[in-house]
């Protein structure tokens, strides 16, 4: 998360896609994570930085997540 103050201004995409980059270059092929179900933010910021979701999965806390990879090709 980024503070309130420098979100929109295409910062945390910069920071995913160096992050990205970085992995490529080490060997990685993909990355996952998962946001909680619900939150149109984190869903729209991952989709954006070209996510694809996977599948529901029911999380530790009874809160439904969405997982989701990036290929780094």
């Amino acid at each position: 998360m980024t503070d309130r103050a420098i979100q929109k201004k295409g910062i945390g995409t910069e920071i995913i896609s160096e992050l990205c980059d970085a992995l490529k270059t080490e060997g990685f092929v993909s990355v996952r994570l998962a946001w909680v179900k619900g939150n149109p933010q984190a869903e729209h910021f991952w989709l954006k930085n070209r996510f694809v979701i996977l599948e529901e999965t029911a999380g530790n806390v009874s809160d439904s997540v969405i997982p989701a990879e990036r290929f780094l090709y």
